[in-house]
Order: structure tokens, then sequence, then C-alpha cells
């Protein structure tokens, strides 16, 4: 079998699969199935936000050593009295304050592998 270009496409129209997304210690990831969007709320902690396991994905089509992958993503951020401004990021680079997505690859010898983009 042949995997399809676009492996996982997440538009969150209909629900939230919980067996891929979670959100981390305490946080809850639900569904607003009017803005057709996920919302995690109940963060206290600056890890924490949406996650998406990948490995179902990877069972039913394995990625390929060696082959580039082009991952694309949107997120919004509603916080009172945020909003129409920039984040206080922009001003301060504190990386308390920033947006970050973060990368984990797990291996099978325990040398897991990150990598973090602001």
């Amino acid at each position: 079998d042949v995997c399809p270009r676009q492996v996982i496409n997440h538009n969150f129209d209909e629900e939230v699969d919980h067996s891929v997304w979670s959100a981390g210690e305490g946080a809850i990831v639900s569904h607003d199935d009017v803005a057709g969007t996920m919302v995690v709320t109940n963060i206290n902690k600056p890890w924490q936000g949406p996650r998406l396991d990948f490995t179902k994905y990877a069972l039913e089509c394995p990625l390929i050593e060696g082959a580039k992958y082009l991952i694309t993503l949107r997120i919004k951020v509603d916080k009172e009295g945020f909003e129409g401004q920039m984040t206080p990021c922009g001003e301060t680079n504190d990386w308390r304050e920033c947006l970050k997505l973060t990368r984990k690859i797990m291996l099978s010898d325990q040398n897991d592998r990150y990598s973090s983009h602001r």
C-alpha cells in the first residue's frame, strides 16, 4: 500500500480524537463544535499544550528514513485582554511568554530526541 500524501488532517469540525490528542498533567482537551476547534484549558505549567501521539499513524503509514516531511499547523491563542495584540514575547523575548512548538522522537534504545521552535 502507498501512504496518502497527507497523513493527518485534523480540522476538528466534528470531534477531537482523544486516543491521539492530550494536553499534559491536569490540562483538559475539549471540542468547540461551533468554532470547529480543539480547545485546551486548565493549563498551569509552561510546558503544557496540545500533544499529538503519532504512533497510531506511523503503524499504518511508516515513516521513511531520510525522507523529508512537511508539517503545517495553525494555532490560535485566546487570552483575556490580548485580543488583537502581540504577545509579551515580542517585546520581552522571555521564553515563558512565547509560544513554543516542541518535537519529541521516542526511540526504542531510550535515546529520545527533542527540538523546540519559537
